[in-house]
């Protein structure tokens, strides 16, 4: 919906800015409203771009927080090491305390604050540090970039049409922060890192489970041979599997499957019916109906918390609704296709969005976290990338794709499907959604008290 509004040639105080969408009212209205703030600039002791080289990434080294690795507002996902000698200096050094902002692509905009888990670590060149002086408390800072406020000022700094961007100078200068008392800051510190303490409590329950799965596999065993420039196929195998793509037959590939099919059976085969998501007409915030989106799917469970909502027309699509114990997979996309969750236990009306695959499980043989906890996982991303269609364009992944994922099912001393590890794997991940769960509410107690300070400071 267009926005119309007009401003003096006063309000043109900001060098180059002459984008009409820099001066939306709504933007305008926080800036005069913003009680006792000031300049970004004057919060700072140090505040610079990552490392502009294509770092060596090693095994053992220092390290190296990507852009991807800000995760709204955790850091997390892997992450990789490079060698010391890529270090440009000392200053590239992380210290407790330093907020990264991610200054390109899709999720510009995001932060991260670093804790003593990443002390000594680098950052990349699609990341800025900023480091407070000794005035400004860097984790209540954090907690101002994460209000509706915080927000709205860092999407007002961005520039770019096709690929939103951040600099150092617009950051500095058009970003305002209030001057918070030591009495806020005394409470909110506290609940930050209580917060991020309780997310790293996840993360490692979620990393433990996954390592468990990945030795039964033997998924190091696999990896070590080296990964195969060039192979030779028989034409037999093009025509029995209706591919001509390289990448489909890479053996790396083969091989997984291979070892798979020696303990594993077809996710086709787990799965009472596949069913695709729905389009909806419209969303609204008086909607009836909770539609989960390809985004919502994290890969380390399910986002429904900020899932939007349309009008009850939507739930009459009937192969669209979601019920406890379905998984949803990403269909489409880079980056996120094949993530999977499981639908939690709800009492609302739940739909699957168009970009979403939906298997309905018999859940005789599989546990549904364990299912969402393999195919997450390496094996589970390998069968993606394998099976995965579209070039430069969209990739895709459709439900006959899918059937034919091979799913890791172990046996126990008896030869029977051993449920009871599933359970226990199974367990951890719920425990780590817990602790998620958590820590998000934490977070959201210091936003509150920040917000709070903002609108109750006259």
């Amino acid at each position: 919906m267009a926005v119309w509004s007009s401003i003096s040639r006063q309000d043109f105080g900001f060098g180059d800015r002459f984008d009409a969408e820099f001066y939306q009212p709504s933007f305008r209205h926080i800036r005069s409203n913003l009680y006792d703030a000031q300049l970004l600039k004057y919060c700072l002791q140090d505040i610079r771009y990552g490392l502009q080289a294509e770092p060596e990434y090693i095994e053992h080294g220092v390290e190296y927080i990507r852009a991807m690795n800000l995760n709204a507002p955790w850091i997390s996902g892997n992450i990789l090491q490079i060698p010391q000698n890529q270090l440009i200096n000392e200053d590239y050094r992380l210290e407790e305390g330093d907020i990264l902002i991610t200054r390109s692509g899709a999720n510009c905009g995001s932060v991260g604050l670093i804790t003593s888990r990443f002390t000594g670590a680098t950052f990349g060149s699609y990341t800025i540090r900023l480091r407070t002086d000794s005035k400004t408390d860097p984790f209540t800072l954090f907690a101002f970039f994460l209000t509706d406020v915080g927000r709205t000022l860092t999407l007002q700094a961005r520039y770019g049409s096709a690929q939103p961007n951040l600099s150092i100078p617009y950051l500095k200068n058009l970003i305002l922060v209030p001057k918070f008392s030591d009495a806020l800051t005394s409470q909110v510190r506290p609940k930050i890192l209580d917060a991020i303490n309780t997310a790293h409590s996840e993360m490692l329950l979620y990393k433990e489970a996954e390592a468990e799965l990945l030795e039964r596999l033997g998924w190091e065993v696999l990896q070590k041979k080296p990964l195969e420039l060039s192979y030779i196929l028989d034409f037999n195998r093009l025509a029995k599997n209706a591919r001509a793509d390289a990448e489909f037959f890479q053996p790396q590939y083969v091989r997984l499957r291979t070892e798979l099919l020696k303990h594993g059976t077809l996710l086709g085969d787990l799965v009472v019916s596949f069913d695709k998501g729905t389009q909806p007409d419209c969303y609204t915030d008086e909607g009836e109906v909770i539609v989960v989106k390809s985004k919502q799917v994290t890969g380390r469970g399910l986002d429904l918390e900020s899932c939007e909502k349309t009008v009850i027309a939507a739930y009459a699509d009937i192969t669209a609704r979601l019920k406890a114990g379905d998984i949803v997979i990403n269909s489409t996309g880079r980056g996120t296709l094949g993530r999977v969750a499981v639908i939690p236990t709800h009492n609302s009306k739940v739909v699957a969005a168009v970009d979403l695959i939906i298997a309905h499980l018999n859940i005789k043989d599989v546990v549904p976290d364990y299912l969402a906890l393999f195919l997450n996982s390496p094996a589970g991303v390998a069968q993606s990338e394998q099976f995965q269609t579209g070039s430069s364009g969209q990739l895709h992944l459709y439900q006959q794709h899918f059937a034919q994922f091979v799913v890791f099912l172990p046996r126990n001393k008896n030869g029977a499907i051993d449920i009871e590890w599933q359970r226990r794997l199974a367990s951890k991940v719920q425990a780590s959604t817990v602790s998620k769960q958590k820590a998000k509410q934490k977070l959201e107690e210091a936003k509150r008290l920040v917000e709070k300070a903002l609108f109750h400071t006259r």
